[in-house]
């Protein structure tokens, strides 16, 4: 019995559905090209481990947007700059890069003591105290050097593989 029934079915399902049209959708090109010609094999990251020192949790968090924000309004070619919260009383800081040479500006304005922006950085190291400093990417050797020179613990890790947009 419930083989005769599916005999119809399908022949009613068939006849239904036979006039109806395919519709397909446009090719949707995106306007993003993955090809390795807009790659960034020139991209710095420093993972900075940082301990607290001193502050209320709404002191550090002011604190941490308005460095941010200055870097962001006077370094172009930083592509990022972010403060992550993290147990034990610390804080990990992010910072991305173009290149070496966008580091070196960073150095240049805020690191160095005759930087215009020093004070901010005097400000840091009063909240925080460095644990490490990792430099991800191919850092230059004027980098390395100028690094050498502020007394901080950096390791660096040269690229393998990878990519940067």
């Amino acid at each position: 019995m419930k083989k005769l029934l599916y005999g119809p079915a399908i022949l009613f399902t068939a006849l239904l559905f036979g006039n109806c049209k395919t519709i397909t959708s446009p090719t949707i090109v995106s306007k993003k090209s993955s090809s390795k010609e807009n790659y960034n094999p020139d991209e710095i990251i420093v993972i900075v481990e940082l301990k607290i020192n001193k502050g209320s949790d709404k002191e550090i968090l002011e604190f941490c947007e308005r460095y941010k924000n200055e870097v962001d309004k006077v370094e172009p070619d930083a592509l990022g700059w972010s403060f992550f919260n993290s147990e034990d009383n610390k804080v990990t800081l992010i910072e991305r890069y173009k290149n070496s040479e966008a580091n070196l500006t960073h150095v240049d304005l805020f690191v160095s003591e005759n930087g215009p922006k020093h004070d901010l950085f005097k400000e840091i190291i009063g909240y925080f105290s460095v644990e490490s400093i990792v430099v991800l990417g191919n850092a230059s050797e004027t980098l390395k050097k100028r690094n050498s020179l502020t007394g901080f613990p950096f390791i660096y890790k040269p690229l393998i593989s990878g990519y940067s947009r």
